[in-house]
């Protein structure tokens, strides 16, 4: 009786060190896979960031080029300005006084020189 009590305890203990190896087991892979996820979490934050940084260098440079295309634009609007504005002087000169003289052309391509130079 008392052997069998005693082969009792021990198959109890074994089923109970059993399990407790089967919950360390489970424990230790929980824990590596909390690391393996904090480990991945950060490498997230860390390509997130640089994308944010990516997109911001992207706006910025969009915004300088779109300050650039607009800054052309202003210019190229002058210059049309200047280009048309001798020559239709010009003209109305010659239309009004019929012959123009040599020296007020000269002014004239002269202005219109300098005008396109700006």
């Amino acid at each position: 009786m008392i052997s069998d009590a005693f082969e009792e305890v021990q198959k109890q203990n074994q089923r109970l060190l059993q399990q407790m190896t089967e919950r360390d087991e489970v424990s230790n892979q929980l824990v590596t896979e909390r690391i393996k996820s904090g480990h991945a979490a950060a490498a997230h934050k860390q390509e997130q960031a640089a994308a944010a940084a990516a997109r911001l260098r992207a706006e910025q440079n969009a915004a300088m080029l779109q300050e650039r295309v607009n800054d052309l634009h202003t210019k190229l609007q002058v210059r049309k300005g200047c280009l048309y504005k001798p020559w239709a002087m010009l003209s109305s000169y010659i239309a009004c006084k019929g012959r123009a003289k040599a020296s007020d052309i000269c002014c004239s391509i002269h202005s219109f020189t300098y005008a396109w130079t700006l």
